[in-house]
């Protein structure tokens, strides 16, 4: 799979997704719809880099808590994406607050 369409979790009450290392995209509002209290993110691509990626899927969700995992290798290359998704994933970014791991 390398793409998660628009309202792919539509009425789910999915609470963990691992977005494997060949999605190079999320689509807008892909979690629409979910009616997960908390959501956890494992990410183990890089290629989804742009804020409003983010801030996209993350719209319409009803998740009060979402953590994002970074495991994209190495302990090296975790930390680096780990700040870089940190910058993106802000309040502003994402539309709630997301804590980063």
């Amino acid at each position: 799979m390398t793409t998660i369409k628009a309202n792919a979790f539509n009425g789910s009450k999915v609470t963990k997704l691992t977005i494997g290392k060949n999605v190079k995209k999320i689509a807008a509002r892909a979690f629409s719809g979910s009616k997960a209290a908390k959501l956890t993110i494992v990410l183990k691509t890089k290629k989804p880099t742009k804020a409003s990626t983010f801030r996209t899927f993350l719209n319409g969700s009803k998740a009060k808590t979402v953590t994002v995992q970074v495991k994209v290798g190495t302990k090296k290359q975790n930390k680096t994406y780990v700040t870089k998704y940190r910058k993106l994933l802000t309040k502003k970014n994402a539309g709630k607050k997301v804590s980063v791991k």
